[in-house]
């Protein structure tokens, strides 16, 4: 699980940076920027609320380039190590069933 530890991080960092950014660019509130942020990381966008200046625009079209891009790569590792703990619980499987059959050969 540690190789988790950081991407999560920079997502948590990427979140928060997008939140802030919001609140400050669009004069939203705190809950509103979480909302818009939220939206745009899951890549809902209900449309209720957007960028209305050039600059949140571009910072809008990075954020989502990052951040989507961010979860994809933490998915990515995270299937990687559910394929890698199965993996190894099928192996142990197989090597319980093959003891089995050695030992039925022998009685």
């Amino acid at each position: 699980m540690k190789r988790f530890t950081i991407p999560v991080l920079f997502l948590i960092i990427v979140y928060s940076i997008g939140i802030f950014a919001y609140h400050n660019l669009e004069g939203w509130n705190y809950i509103d920027s979480i909302y818009f942020a939220t939206a745009t990381l899951t890549t809902v966008g209900f449309g209720d609320l957007h960028p209305t200046s050039d600059i949140s625009k571009i910072f809008t079209v990075v954020y989502m380039w990052v951040g989507v891009g961010l979860g994809f790569f933490i998915l990515t590792l995270l299937a990687g190590y559910y394929k890698d703990v199965i993996s190894k619980k099928a192996e142990n499987i197989l090597k319980k069933g093959e003891k089995i059959l050695h030992n039925n050969e022998k009685s």
